[in-house]
């Protein structure tokens, strides 16, 4: 199974909403903004649709996730000609094709210089459908905002970018208690056009270790990229130039670790099943802006016989990186605010008007506030001009940090 489904898209959504989308226009380059507008998931495990209808024809050139995993498991765009379905219809719409994915904090995607992915216009892109798959219900009444800004412009590219992926369609299951199961997939390529592969992205679950992709051809194996999909998943860049042609075969193997589970685990949309997903993303010639409807997913079951070859480096994990695991560690919380009484111990400051919290990196908190100045109504004119500067800089320590346990670790900034 893909990160979405088998069949029609969404078919585990709640909600699905098409509006026109928000767009900031300069110089032929705008902003196109998909994101979530203020929902929380009703239970855990949820999937929620949302979705713009793309009125002006341009080229994405970059994708801006605003996300975080301590509330979204992942985030997927979607690409679709037509929207068939009543608006908060739970199936969604057929035939939609991944623009791009997002999981674990992973960065922003940038297309290479004169490569852009088509929408609207003579792309069968005229809608953009945001899919967020929530792992944990919120605490309280929060709302979620998640999403993706786009980098969009209306200048035509040389070169026009799609998304090929490899998926596993759960026809296959992981047994329990083995440290390394392979599970294999394979397509032969039948486009006749120069495909240039320039970004590959790995997806998993819990169980993922080692996600590989190949290019296949006259006894040769090239290797397209190798993730580890405990790691942010993000489009990491294909180190070597390859070009993938008719004829060639495309192949991706996970390597799974069921080691910690007494039983069979499937391929399955939930946090508990898996998955097993190798994205590459390639450009090709703008004449062929076709090509991007035809070549864009493989959920074939593998050659086997091709699998016997397989080049044994797939099977090495990568280097430890101690930074991608801290960035990429899954929250087991549940996002949202929690009221501790008694929290906050005895202070020797006392706390004025608050004017901004913030969280530190080391999860310390950080107050702003203004001592003993208070501001009202009196303290701009009409034209927002501040009417207190005679009385100087707030003498009192105006930031105040105090560590999760709410002990006072340090104060500072007064008369700034």
């Amino acid at each position: 199974m893909v990160e979405y489904w088998t069949s029609r898209f969404c078919q585990l959504i709640i909600f699905c909403l098409f509006v026109i989308g928000n767009i900031h226009a300069l110089n032929g380059v705008y902003d196109l903004d998909l994101k979530m507008p203020g929902k929380m998931p009703s239970k855990d495990e949820e999937y929620i649709c949302y979705g713009i209808k793309v009125e002006q024809p341009g080229y994405i050139t970059e994708f801006i996730p605003i996300a975080e995993v301590s509330r979204v498991h992942h985030m997927i765009v979607f690409g679709a000609m037509i929207n068939d379905n009543a608006p908060g219809s739970s199936l969604g719409v057929p035939s939609a094709k991944i623009l791009y994915a997002w999981a674990r904090n992973a960065p922003a995607l940038k297309m290479p210089n004169g490569v852009g992915v088509p929408i609207s216009g003579r792309s069968t892109v005229n809608y953009l459908i945001l899919q967020m798959h929530y792992n944990l219900k919120f605490i309280g009444s929060v709302l979620d905002y998640s999403g993706v800004t786009m980098k969009v412009t209306s200048n035509h590219p040389t070169y026009v970018a799609g998304v090929y992926i490899l998926y596993a369609d759960g026809s296959v299951s992981i047994p329990p208690k083995i440290s390394e199961f392979p599970m294999n997939i394979s397509c032969a390529v039948e486009e006749d056009v120069i495909i240039h592969p320039f970004a590959y992205r790995t997806h998993a679950h819990s169980l993922g270790r080692i996600i590989t992709g190949y290019k296949y051809r006259d006894n040769k194996w090239t290797l397209i990229g190798k993730g580890n999909p405990q790691w942010p998943q993000w489009f990491y860049p294909v180190k070597d130039k390859i070009t993938i042609t008719k004829g060639d075969t495309i192949a991706a193997q996970c390597i799974f670790d069921s080691t910690s589970r007494g039983n069979t685990t499937q391929i399955g949309a939930h946090g508990m099943d898996e998955m097993c997903n190798f994205y590459m993303y390639y450009f090709v010639e703008l004449k062929h802006l076709d090509v991007l409807e035809d070549f864009s997913a493989c959920g074939s079951s593998a050659d086997e016989n091709l699998f016997s070859e397989y080049p044994a480096d797939a099977n090495k994990p990568l280097p430890p990186n101690p930074v991608f695991e801290k960035q990429a560690k899954m929250v087991a919380e549940r996002f949202g605010p929690e009221l501790i009484a008694d929290w906050l111990q005895s202070l020797d400051v006392a706390i004025g008007q608050i004017s901004g919290i913030a969280i530190d990196g080391d999860d310390n908190v950080l107050i702003f506030h203004r001592g003993p100045r208070i501001w009202d109504e009196q303290s701009f004119d009409l034209n927002n001009m501040f009417l207190q500067q005679d009385k100087g800089p707030i003498r009192n320590d105006t930031v105040l940090v105090i560590s999760p346990a709410g002990k006072l670790l340090k104060r500072w900034g007064g008369g700034l």
